[in-house]
């Protein structure tokens, strides 16, 4: 079973967002302090000891990203 969405409120930052996740990655994007590193902090949370990766990288770098696909 697979993740679909994930609902976080009353969290830092996050009075009540809702995520839909991709079945193989999800990326968030935002100005600062929009909230990104609370919903990977939640994340964190839920997951305990399980494996969860986390990239941080600037807009600037999306195009070398995609390059490189």
């Amino acid at each position: 079973m697979k993740l679909a969405k994930l609902c976080i409120r009353n969290f830092p930052r996050l009075e009540k967002v809702e995520i839909d996740l991709e079945s193989l990655e999800t990326v968030l994007v935002g100005p600062n302090n929009s909230g990104k590193t609370s919903v990977t902090a939640a994340i964190r949370r839920f997951l305990s000891k399980r494996d969860f990766s986390i990239y941080d990288f600037r807009v600037s770098q999306v195009i070398r990203i995609k390059l490189s696909s």
